[in-house]
């Protein structure tokens, strides 16, 4: 990719309006890089022992700017689809080397089931070698949101609209050489029933449409730091304050 025409297409993408701090656990921009993880709108971001602050980092930059972005570009609730293609276009232009993973319905095995169920059963089905480390990590990580009330009432708030629930998840790990090496999985439910939230209670099956994208993704540490000013111009066009720590 052409550096000079992927810093112009950071620099113009559209982003929400500037909002209010809200109550963050610090007060820095990109809360707790030592953590192993954090909620940020409707994105739960994982890091196995041992992952480089400067990687956190990175990941965490460049999941809250394709989000933002995506959601500034694509707000309603028909554009999904092109809300997921926008969002793995930034993901490329801030270093990420992506597949462009389709889109799918998947259909649960159990009759009922949880929402955190799905998501442990659809990464155990992967393949490649970090399987083990991404279903473990994505496991814990979403114990912990259970376990706590506010990051988790945050991630729902934000990740909720109407019928309808949105969200990643991004379990990370380092390569042998150093290499960021994440599962991005991306989530669209869409129910067919009234009741409370989506998380952590039990649906029946013909009551909640689930569609799914996976897959793995490397980073390009180098590209990335040559784009981390025009990234983090961008998002601070936005807010000064984004992370909720999660600790695990």
């Amino acid at each position: 990719m052409n550096m000079e025409q992927c810093l112009n297409d950071i620099s113009a993408l559209k982003m929400p309006p500037r909002v209010a701090l809200r109550n963050f656990s610090t007060n820095s921009r990109a809360v707790a890089v030592d953590s192993a993880a954090a909620v940020a709108e409707s994105t739960v971001v994982a890091f196995v022992d041992g992952v480089s602050p400067a990687n956190k980092e990175a990941v965490q930059n460049i999941a809250l700017l394709a989000e933002l972005s995506s959601d500034a570009a694509f707000p309603e609730k028909h554009q999904r689809v092109e809300w997921y293609q926008h969002y793995l276009k930034v993901m490329k232009m801030c270093g990420f080397i992506t597949t462009n993973s389709p889109r799918e319905r998947y259909v649960p095995s159990g009759v009922e089931f949880e929402v955190n169920e799905i998501v442990l059963e659809l990464i155990s089905a992967i393949a490649g070698p970090n399987k083990g480390v991404f279903l473990r990590l994505t496991g814990v990580a979403l114990d912990a949101l259970k376990k706590n009330d506010d990051a988790r009432l945050k991630f729902e708030r934000k990740s909720t609209h109407q019928d309808s629930s949105n969200f990643q998840i991004m379990p990370c790990a380092e390569s042998s050489y150093g290499n960021l090496v994440c599962l991005m999985a991306c989530f669209n439910l869409q129910r067919k029933e009234t009741q409370g939230g989506f998380w952590f209670v039990k649906w029946k099956k013909e009551h909640l449409d689930v569609f799914r994208s996976l897959e793995q993704i490397e980073l390009n540490f180098k590209h990335y730091q040559r784009v981390q000013a025009a990234i983090e111009r961008k998002l601070t066009e936005s807010a000064e304050s984004f992370f909720d720590d999660l600790p695990l």
